[in-house]
C-alpha cells in the first residue's frame, strides 16, 4: 500500500495529466483502496463473530437437552402411563413444550420477556419434581416481570442449582428464584441451600463450562 500511490502517480503523470491532478487522484484512489480493504476486513470479523455466537447458542441449547434428562423424563412418563394416564398425558405435553422452546432459541437474536423465560423455568421444574417429588422445593419470590432477558439464561441456572446443588446431596433442598428492581437495574437471583462449591476449583478443573465462560 505504501508504493501504490507512487505507481498511480507515475501512470497518471506519464499520460500527461498535471502533477497536482495526478497526485490528488493517486491519493484518492489509494485511500479508497485502504478503506475498502479495512471495510472488508471488518465484515469478515463480524461474520466470524456471528458464526461463533451461533455455535455458542447451539452448544448452550444442546447442553440443556442432555441425554440423561431426555432418558429420565421419558422413563418417568412411561411409568406414569400405567399408574396415572392423565398425569402422563400432561407430562408428555409439558415435555414436548419444553423441547420446542429450547429449539426455538436456536439463532434467536432478540431477548425474551422475563415472564416468558419463567414459564420455561416452571416447565423444567415441574418435570424434575415428577422424578424427585418433595426432595426438590422451588420457591418463587417474583416482584417484577416487566423486563427482557436473553433466552435460556435463567433456566440453566435453576438447572445447575438442582443438579449440582440439591441432587448431589443426601436429603431434600430448596431453590429460591427472586426478581426485583432497584434504582439502576432489574436483578434476578437463583439461590440454593445445597452442597455448595468452590468457584476457583470449578474454573480450573480443565472442563468446558459454557455458562461460566
Amino acid at each position: 500500500y505504501e508504493i501504490f500511490p507512487i505507481i498511480i502517480y507515475l501512470v497518471f503523470f506519464g499520460t500527461g495529466i498535471y502533477i497536482e491532478c495526478a497526485a490528488y487522484m493517486a491519493s484518492t484512489l489509494s485511500t479508497l483502496l485502504l478503506y475498502t480493504n479495512t471495510h472488508l476486513s471488518s465484515i469478515r470479523d463480524n461474520i466470524e463473530t456471528e458464526n461463533a455466537l451461533q455455535k455458542s447458542q447451539m452448544q448452550l441449547m444442546v447442553s440443556q437437552i442432555q441425554p440423561h434428562f431426555l432418558y429420565n423424563s421419558l422413563s418417568t412418563i412411561a411409568e406414569l402411563c400405567e399408574e396415572d394416564p392423565v398425569l402422563a398425558e400432561k407430562a408428555t405435553t409439558t415435555f414436548a413444550d419444553y423441547l420446542r422452546e429450547n429449539m426455538d432459541c436456536i439463532g434467536s437474536e432478540t431477548p425474551v420477556s422475563f415472564a416468558e423465560e419463567m414459564k420455561h423455568v416452571e416447565k423444567y421444574v415441574w418435570l424434575e419434581k415428577l422424578r424427585f417429588s418433595d426432595r426438590i422445593n422451588v420457591f418463587y419470590q417474583i416482584a417484577c416481570t416487566d423486563f427482557a432477558v436473553p433466552a435460556l439464561t435463567v433456566q440453566p441456572l435453576v438447572e445447575n442449582a438442582i443438579k449440582h446443588g440439591i441432587c448431589k446431596g443426601d436429603g431434600a433442598g430448596a431453590v429460591t428464584i427472586t426478581s426485583y428492581e432497584n434504582d439502576r437495574s432489574y436483578v434476578v437471583t437463583i439461590a440454593d441451600d445445597g452442597i455448595g462449591f468452590v468457584p476457583s476449583e470449578v474454573m480450573n478443573d480443565g472442563k468446558q463450562h459454557i455458562g461460566i465462560e
